[in-house]
């Protein structure tokens, strides 16, 4: 075996060792799994000024996540204009416990090196405040440490 071989090998008994960690968008599970939730918005808008919010979610373990399901909460300060995901990805629009607009995806099975992806159109409408609540992406799989995974961010106001 090459020195590279072994560096992989001995790392990934290391993570199984320890069990199942979450850390800054990404999550490792017992079973090899790794879920990864990137999401990328401008760090500034103007009030009324429009802008796209991008939501990836990678595995990028070495087996497939089953069953996993995506949420995404836009706070008030963020008006959806507009939604677009990839295939294979079923959307509930709702209403959030918090008032908010969500989109709910059944994506299914995501497979090793594969991801599932939504954009968004929005708008700012900040009023009094300088910075717009949080985006919240929850991804839901029995595999992961607790069963889920939250990554959040916010946008600034332009001045």
């Amino acid at each position: 075996m090459n020195r590279k071989i072994v560096v992989i090998m001995a790392t990934l008994t290391m993570l199984l060792a320890f069990g199942a960690c979450k850390h800054s968008g990404t999550a490792l599970t017992a079973k090899a799994q790794a879920v990864n939730v990137d999401i990328d918005a401008p760090r500034e808008l103007a009030e009324g000024e429009t802008g796209t919010v991008s939501i990836d979610v990678r595995n990028i373990g070495l087996n497939n996540l089953s069953n996993t399901i995506i949420q995404v909460e836009f706070p008030s300060e963020l008006s959806v204009l507009s939604e677009n995901h990839g295939a294979g990805m079923r959307v509930m629009e709702g209403i959030s416990a918090d008032g908010n607009m969500m989109y709910q995806y059944d994506v299914g099975d995501i497979e090793v090196t594969q991801n599932s992806k939504a954009n968004f159109e929005v708008r700012a409408r900040f009023g009094t405040r300088n910075r717009s609540g949080e985006i919240k992406v929850l991804v839901w799989n029995e595999d992961l440490p607790g069963q889920r995974l939250l990554e959040t961010k916010a946008i600034d106001m332009k001045r």
